[in-house]
């Protein structure tokens, strides 16, 4: 996400400045803070759904500073827009992936950063929902990794013994390493089914050697994109096609296999 605003910010003209700021995303408070003290006009964030990081939204908001949400929304909150894919869509693709898979059924485990961000928590939402109407087929354990390589391959090293044989991972955050370090370990007689989210040069390899299955990949350029078009259309800065209040995200989400990879 940080190398697509930095490829906009040589589009735009110079009467534009695009800041940048790599923050922690589990940090509430800290994040509170810096919106806060944040002299943009115009503000686009990845935050958990936080009532500290609410209430920031609100009072920057009514500074008549424009807030456009990004990857993960604050639903309800005073935000200008929200640049993002359908997650809760994003999970019953991958659980409807999963039930054609496993016909006969079978279990999966569920792996997150946490259930505070918005985007995690929709997509257990619909993946859940997805294999209600999977016959034999069901979660096992949702495990929060908080998006830590190390403290997710350690989860998932305890949790797949605990709970016997296990089909599926699907990995709705960043942990797509540590699911890839457990795959290649003992603990699976075969490989599992594994759905991750995200094409980046970690998924990639694992799609081509076939630890990972499928990726659902969130189009990261296209929501930095729509974020920027938002904002210059409501400062009046310029028009662009098909954006306008009440704005929606337009951003699909893509299905990448071993078949399709382009990389």
């Amino acid at each position: 996400m940080i190398e697509a605003f930095a490829r906009i910010s040589h589009l735009v003209d110079r009467s534009i400045v695009i800041e940048r700021s790599v923050l922690r995303s589990d940090d509430p408070a800290m994040l509170a803070n810096r919106l806060r003290a944040s002299q943009s006009d115009g503000i686009v964030i990845y935050a958990p759904d936080h009532a500290e990081v609410r209430a920031a939204v609100a009072e920057v908001t009514a500074l008549e500073k424009a807030v456009v949400t990004i990857i993960s929304d604050l639903p309800g909150t005073p935000r200008l827009a929200y640049a993002g894919t359908d997650h809760y869509a994003a999970g019953r693709t991958a659980g409807f992936l999963l039930a054609r898979m496993l016909p006969r059924g079978g279990r999966a485990l569920v792996l997150c950063a946490h259930y505070g961000i918005q985007s995690h928590s929709e997509r257990i939402r619909g993946f859940t929902d997805e294999l209600t109407s999977a016959e034999g087929l069901g979660i096992a354990e949702v495990l929060e990794g908080d998006d830590d390589a190390e403290k997710s391959e350690l989860l998932l090293r305890r949790a797949i013994p605990r709970h016997g044989s296990i089909q599926a991972l699907y990995n709705v955050g960043a942990g797509n390493r540590a699911v890839g370090a457990v795959i290649r370990g003992p603990l699976f007689p075969e490989p599992p089914l594994f759905i991750g989210h995200e094409l980046t040069p970690f998924t990639i390899p694992m799609l081509r050697d076939g630890r990972m299955t499928f990726a659902l990949d969130q189009n990261p350029g296209q929501q930095a994109n729509f974020a920027i078009d938002v904002l210059m259309t409501h400062f009046g800065h310029t028009r662009v096609d098909g954006v306008a209040e009440p704005y929606h995200s337009p951003v699909p989400v893509t299905l990448y296999t071993p078949r399709n990879l382009t990389e």
